[in-house]
């Protein structure tokens, strides 16, 4: 026997109901269970007219009206709401949604932007506390930190602080302090404005607790509510880009106004895997090869990051390149040549003592191994070395690329003038790839905040509301040697060190070539990790975190395996096997089962494991019948 309850009332079923109901994985779809249209009583229904009656208002909108439903049978039970679908003056066409699918239909939050609304303000120590009292962690009990950072478009540092004796204080010159909250300190004060409870106990508990919204804005502006720093962003909009960036779900229940969060990999963990034993022989396979049409597969598809205005983001972020080197990983023959002192090449180039590599792409195990071979380059002159010119660098150890990179140019007293080179990471912030012969990729307006040198390293923030808020990068010159830049004692002048200090190798200048309006400050969500003022902060700078191995004074280094933002590094965790299916090959089953099974579930059906992207059944008035079709991907 069916039943349906709506607000609480169970309503009158036709005695010949019958519907379509399908269950969708949202991993691929970005939707749960919805039915296909129910025809139901209307003018000959007393129960029916009393709950429904509210379609006959004038006022009443079909297209986002919805009431509260649970539909029950021997089979299943299943929470969720009923939607309008059409209404004539004897009967009304209503579909059944839950999960996911009700989150797709309601718009009780489309209205609602972030950076509009007023939340509580932070509680944060007095503006005349120490700045260490401004760097607490989320564990000491912090909602938002002061720290430093540059307001890229102006180029003043705020929250600008002086050492003194060993001991951070304020620079006294700041105009007042600008916050970053926690980024769950953020979402419970979204949702208290909204007025829905929050259960982000998951994200509590992780280390996303020490991820920080970098969105800020300078003291000087004077301007009260924190949320003005935030993208014009709906509050589902917010949700769902944080969703991408921590792997999770948010599940909004606006009948029962809440919001909850918890991590993908522990849902698929606590979903037991289905045995299907009673396969219905004759729809045992229908394998689609021609399905080329991904679109509606979402976890297959590539992924992004939105430019974050970083003047080395073309750096950062140049899967073309790194492919490249992947491909052509030698432009010449190699040798080595052991020996002492300098080695002349056959270029006439002198190199350093012990091998000679013409290699693009060098690999090493650890960065230990690499910094101890080439931290003798940190100095070297222009053109000079095919190793800083050429190479591409990979460190297993931490799946990152590396470069070289001119920092300046320098005389070193009875040497001469030389080149001074740190190590920069390459790709960092990569894509997240599925399908490499797929050009199209998700992009996501969550992004790692830019990090940059000011008076210490610090966060660079971008303006989207400048002309100028897009900084793609230094310009970089090349040009031959101009011998009237060098005065008669045979020293460069002024400019010539000035154009030396943007020249960079040759490397550099290829990724740095490329491949071949609204009401808000800014137009992306910054994001970073700060786990508290700590003393590695003394030697990386005053600065979020947000690759698992940073690089510090040109070639030191120090791993950060919890606090990455990457999406090219560890960004699958707890979906791999998805990543290993085939999505033109479709698989399609029919079996007899006696409930509905999760489609999230993993599926053995005849010695084969399989995901599953959807399934549907037919219900009656007996309840849900036994043959469930389903349409599966092989791992």
């Amino acid at each position: 026997m069916i039943k349906l309850f709506v607000e609480g009332r169970e309503i009158a079923l036709p005695s010949d109901i019958s519907f379509e109901f399908t269950s969708e994985n949202r991993l691929f779809s970005n939707a749960d269970g919805y039915s296909f249209d129910i025809e139901i009583p209307l003018k000959e229904s007393a129960v029916n007219s009393e709950v429904f009656g509210i379609v006959w208002r004038m006022d009443a909108d079909l297209d986002t009206l919805k009431f509260s439903a649970m539909l029950v049978t021997p089979q299943v039970t299943m929470q969720g709401i009923v939607a309008i679908v059409s209404v004539n003056e004897s009967t009304l066409s209503i579909q059944f949604l839950e999960g996911r699918s009700v989150q797709n239909f309601e718009k009780d939050l489309e209205e609602i932007y972030v950076n509009e609304i007023e939340i509580v303000p932070f509680d944060v120590p007095l503006a005349s506390a120490p700045p260490a009292q401004h760097w607490m962690s989320y564990d000491q009990g912090a909602e938002a930190v002061a720290i430093p950072w540059v307001n890229a478009n102006s180029g003043i540092v705020q929250n600008n602080v002086v050492k003194e004796n060993g001991i951070w204080k304020w620079d006294p010159d700041n105009r007042g302090l600008s916050y970053m909250p926690y980024i769950t300190v953020l979402i419970h004060r979204i949702c208290d404005k909204i007025g829905y409870s929050c259960d982000i106990r998951s994200l509590e508990e992780s280390r996303f607790r020490h991820l920080l919204v970098c969105n800020a804005l300078p003291a000087a502006l004077a301007v009260s509510d924190y949320t003005a720093a935030l993208p014009h962003w709906t509050v589902n909009e917010f949700f769902e880009n944080l969703e991408i960036i921590l792997r999770g779900e948010f599940e909004i229940n606006n009948v029962a106004k809440s919001v909850s969060f918890r991590f993908t990999e522990d849902i698929l963990a606590g979903i037991a895997p289905v045995d299907v034993d009673m396969v219905v022989d004759e729809f045992s396979a229908d394998i689609d090869t021609m399905n080329d049409d991904k679109s509606d597969l979402d976890l297959l598809k590539n992924i992004s990051f939105k430019d974050n205005g970083s003047r080395f983001w073309k750096i950062h972020s140049c899967d073309w390149f790194v492919n490249l080197r992947k491909k052509n990983p030698n432009s010449s023959s190699g040798w080595i040549m052991p020996g002492s002192g300098y080695i002349v090449g056959d270029d006439g180039h002198r190199y350093p003592e012990g091998e000679r590599i013409y290699k693009c792409l060098v690999e090493f195990d650890s960065m230990e191994e690499f910094v101890s071979k080439f931290k003798a380059y940190e100095f070297f002159g222009f053109h000079r070395n095919d190793i800083v010119q050429r190479n591409l660098y990979y460190i297993r150890e931490f799946d990152a690329y590396f470069i070289f990179h001119s920092t300046d140019y320098v005389e070193i007293p009875g040497k001469g003038w030389f080149h001074h080179y740190e190590l920069i990471q390459v790709n960092v912030f990569g894509d997240y790839i599925v399908d490499p012969d797929d050009d199209d990729s998700v992009e996501i307006q969550t992004v790692p905040v830019p990090v940059d040198m000011a008076e210490f390293n610090c966060a660079f923030l971008y303006f989207s509301n400048s002309d100028d808020s897009s900084v793609s990068g230094d310009e970089v010159l090349n040009f031959g040697t101009d011998k009237d830049l060098w005065d008669g004692s045979g020293n460069p002048t002024q400019e010539w060190i000035d154009i030396q200090k943007a020249v960079q190798p040759l490397v550099y200048q290829s990724i740095e070539a490329g491949e071949s309006s609204k009401s808000e400050y800014f137009d992306k969500l910054y994001l970073g990790f700060w786990p508290g003022y700590q003393p590695f902060h003394e030697v990386i700078g005053l600065c979020p975190v947000t690759s698992n191995v940073v690089v510090y004074d040109y070639f030191k280094y120090m791993p950060f395996p919890d606090f990455s933002l990457r999406l090219n590094h560890g960004f699958a965790r707890g979906v791999e096997g998805y990543l290993s299916v085939d999505p033109k090959k479709l698989y399609k089953f029919s079996f007899l089962s006696d409930s509905l099974p999760s489609p999230r579930a993993t599926f053995f059906i005849k010695g084969k494991r399989y995901v599953c992207s959807k399934l549907a059944a037919s219900f009656s008035q007996n309840g849900m019948s036994r043959l469930i079709k389903g349409e599966f991907y092989r791992f």
